[in-house]
């Protein structure tokens, strides 16, 4: 098992250099965000099948016997039966406890098993009492009964297994019923209390098994989704309307089913709008994109959850968000739509960096318009986007009540072209199994998938391959280049290296299906190699469920992260450590010693980065297996990512904090934006800070070895890390924490919060001019009168248990960092600490002498 996460370890290096040089494009699917979302295939497939009964219900109650004909239709069709789903069951007695189980009878016990399908059948039917509240007709019970087969665990898995073909199934039985004679607003509202009181119902017997129940209540069926309800040309076209329904049922429209408000002005309202829904995983995608290393994202996904992070990360919106509704509708409905569509113009004043906005593709006259642009972020929904199609709904049923309310030409001519945009944007929605089959008519995104191919490396991330189209697209294009590599390539070296392939596919553990495997084969063959091991593909990345044992996605996507990082950070080093020396007045300092000083940083930090990732190291990946519990593994994690999931990204954000009030001439609202989310500045941006920042780290860690303390970057908005006495005597003893921080523009009575109780709080604070570290050798120990009194510091202390203080000089950092570690101090370096770091008993601890 350890061998098998040294090798995983070593997939994630590689992959990682391909990052940095900008050659990954991750296609996310929807296992990406099943963990937010909660969309999964049955879920989904409940909410169709209880709408479908209810209308089912509604139109038998009112002498009409189609929707019992579809129900039957339904179960035949897609073989539903419980006799033929369980006599294909690899455990039948299995199988059959758990569809008693899931039909809320789960009282039974394994040794109470039942005999027969005919047994079976007459004993999961029994459920008329838990409907005797809502139904009360003979009929809607016989149609209850009859479709709560396709509410158990093996109906929802064979759906899911068809899951483009039941799409199109029930769009088309929408269709039909929406269309039906007897159907109007009498019956729409029937539907409606039908259906959440079958919700209802079907979430008191989800809670009962533990499972998670539905959170959102069906959107109510729209009057002009019925025909000849007043539009011009006689309403929508029908098929557009059966699948707006089905659209509507999955809760497409629906904030608590979708989720987020990307497009909103303030970041604070983006952040809350997501409820926490955002993981790690979507912020480290919007801190690649934010680096540049990964400016285009491709996903299958109808979610908002990537645009979210993007925003949250410093992008500004794109052209999408700001024209959110066409200019002639905005006329129609007044100043107030006009004054908000002008609010949604207006982004936040961010510094600037080298890729600072983002766009979404999700169609083709987006894709010719926005893909070509420069320095900005794309994210290409190559099925479509829930935005779009909630905000073309939105304008086309305000056009629709306008039109209602004020019958004329105008009025008409405006509901007739939103009715044109949002027909053409349903239509391009891929739900179904003929547009899965003909890439919904269009070339675009066939064309751009076949180009990404056949020019970067693609890492697939929750995505199965299983899609016919795709999985064609994906293996005629590596097909094409292995052809033309047989002619045009050189000799291939007599060991194959199948690790070469531009393809990487990040699935769960034990997950070697067909698909996946094929694709994997068909890149390797592509660049020429072969994979001959019998074992899995060296490329492919495995993940546990979120929840379960070390690692799961999120902490495949933290890891990614920090590699990248270090190997930035190596890079910034080598690169920019002797021009940042000599900016920060230390070139007498290195012209005594040209190189030497230089080089021991450089070293530290590249044996430091080696040894995160080695088995002597206790690398979480390496040990992971040997001699390391799962517990054990995600604490070593966690103490390495910090220092640059949150330190280094923290400490990158103060310097930008202060550059830019510099640069305005005085603060401004925006720092605590900056502070308050998840704003980042890319390493790229400016490597002189990057690198700097790594001697920061390496000063803390070297003080942290002198005073004899573990030093971890703690979990706060700004660059903080607790320093954690090592001896047994002081095992239990609170840490102590050191913030770094811009002083310019925060309230005195906020500081900064911290997760956790350190006994005592040091704040080194950073001045305008002090980009990116204070020069002057002389320490200030005061401020005017009304932010900082000219008091000792022990006095400070006692106040409020927070130290604040002028941040130490780069020359003193510089020397704490290529310090070698004593145990025995001079007077001068405790001197130092005492002053920097609060550490008043090292002289106690050198006597041995109890702590004061």
């Amino acid at each position: 098992m350890g061998h098998k996460h040294e090798i995983q370890n070593q997939t994630l290096k590689r992959l990682a250099e391909r990052v940095l040089d900008g050659d990954v494009v991750f296609f996310v699917g929807a296992g990406f965000s099943i963990d937010s979302e909660g969309n999964s295939t049955h879920r989904m497939m409940r909410r169709l099948v209880l709408r479908l009964l209810a209308m089912a219900a509604e139109t038998e109650a009112r002498g009409i016997t189609t929707g019992r004909e579809l129900l039957g239709d339904f179960v035949r069709k897609f073989h539903l039966d419980p006799g033929n789903l369980l006599a294909r069951a690899k455990d039948p007695m299995k199988a059959r406890l758990r569809w008693l189980t899931v039909k809320g009878l789960g009282k039974r016990g394994a040794s109470q098993a039942i005999d027969s399908d005919e047994a079976l059948e007459n004993d999961a039917f029994e459920i008329a009492p838990y409907f005797s509240r809502a139904c009360t007709d003979p009929k809607e019970v016989a149609l209850i009964q009859q479709l709560m087969r396709s509410l158990g665990e093996w109906p929802l898995q064979r759906l899911g297994s068809e899951y483009y073909e039941v799409n199109d199934w029930f769009c088309r039985a929408f269709e039909r019923l929406l269309h039906l004679g007897a159907m109007d607003e009498n019956s729409l509202r029937g539907i409606g209390i039908r259906e959440e009181e079958y919700r209802q119902e079907m979430n008191a017997f989800l809670t009962a098994l533990g499972d998670q129940p539905d959170p959102a209540p069906f959107t109510p069926i729209r009057r002009w989704l019925l025909p000849g309800s007043g539009s011009k040309g006689g309403g929508l076209d029908r098929r557009v309307a059966g699948k707006i329904l089905f659209l509507e049922t999955l809760g497409f429209s629906d904030r608590r089913v979708m989720g987020g408000e990307p497009a909103a002005s303030e970041l604070a309202t983006v952040a809350r709008s997501y409820h926490e829904r955002l993981l790690s995983r979507h912020h480290v995608l919007a801190r690649f994109a934010r680096e540049g290393w990964c400016p285009t994202v491709i996903t299958t996904n109808f979610d908002l959850l990537i645009e979210g992070a993007y925003r949250l990360a410093g992008f500004s919106r794109g052209e999408e968000s700001a024209h959110s509704m066409p200019e002639q509708v905005t006329q129609e409905l007044g100043h107030d739509a006009r004054r908000q569509r002008e609010e949604k113009r207006l982004d936040p004043e961010f510094p600037q960096t080298l890729v600072s906005g983002f766009d979404v593709v999700a169609s083709a006259g987006e894709f010719l318009k926005k893909a070509k642009a420069f320095r900005t972020a794309v994210v290409v929904k190559i099925h479509g986007c829930a935005a779009r199609y909630t905000r073309l709904l939105q304008t086309f049923e305000h056009a629709w009540e306008s039109q209602r309310e004020n019958v004329t030409a105008a009025g008409s001519d405006l509901q007739f072209s939103c009715q044109a945009e949002l027909e053409d944007c349903v239509r391009s929605l891929v739900f179904t199994y003929r547009e899965i089959q003909h890439w919904r008519g269009d070339t675009w995104a066939a064309d751009y998938l076949r180009t990404i191919l056949r020019t970067r490396t693609v890492v697939f991330c929750g995505y199965s391959v299983r899609d016919p189209v795709i999985h064609d697209t994906f293996r005629g294009a590596f097909e094409e280049m292995a052809r033309i590599n047989r002619f045009e390539s050189a000799e291939r070296a007599s060991e194959p290296k199948p690790e070469l392939a531009p393809l990487y596919f990040m699935g769960t553990e034990g997950d070697c299906a067909f698909h996946s495997e094929a694709v994997l084969e068909a890149a390797t063959e592509a660049v020429g190699e072969k994979n001959l091991a019998l074992a899995e593909h060296p490329n492919r990345i495995s993940f546990a469920y979120r929840g379960g044992k070390f690692p799961d996605l999120d902490d495949v996507f933290r890891w990614l992260q920090h590699l990248i990082w270090r190997n930035r950070q190596t890079e910034s080093v080598r690169g920019h450590l002797a021009r940042v020396s000599a900016l920060l007045a230390l070139q007498a300092r290195n012209k005594r010693r040209p190189r030497t000083e230089l080089d021991l940083i450089t070293k530290r930090f590249e044996d430091l980065a080696q040894l995160e990732t080695s088995l002597e190291g206790e690398s979480p990946y390496g040990n992971f297996g040997i001699s390391v519990s799962s517990r054990r593994a995600r604490a070593l994690f966690a103490k390495h990512v910090a220092w640059t999931e949150r330190f280094h990204v923290s400490l990158l954000r103060e310097f930008a904090c202060v550059e830019d009030v510099r640069r305005l001439r005085m603060p401004h609202l925006q720092v605590a934006a900056m502070r308050h989310h998840q704003w980042y500045f890319p390493a790229m941006e400016n490597p002189g800070w990057t690198c700097w920042a790594v001697v920061v780290e390496l000063a803390l860690r070297s003080v942290g070895e002198m005073l004899n303390c573990d030093v971890k970057a703690a979990e706060c908005a700004r660059p903080t890390v607790f320093f954690c006495p090592r001896e047994a005597s002081e095992r239990f003893s609170p840490p102590w924490a050191l913030t770094i921080q811009f002083a310019g523009a925060e309230r005195v009575a906020a500081p900064p919060q911290i997760l956790g109780a350190p006994e005592r709080r040091i704040i080194w604070e950073l001045e305008a001019t002090d980009v990116p570290w204070p020069v002057s050798e002389v320490q200030q120990d005061s401020r005017s009168e009304g932010s900082f009194a000219t008091r000792s510091l022990e006095n400070r202390a006692n106040d409020d248990g927070i130290i604040k203080m002028r941040a130490p000089s780069a020359a003193l950092l510089w020397d704490w960092a290529v310090r070698s570690v004593d145990r025995i101090l001079d007077d001068k370096t405790r001197l130092e600490l005492t002053t920097f770091v609060g550490a008043r008993w090292i002289a106690a601890k050198e006597s041995e002498s109890p702590m004061p």
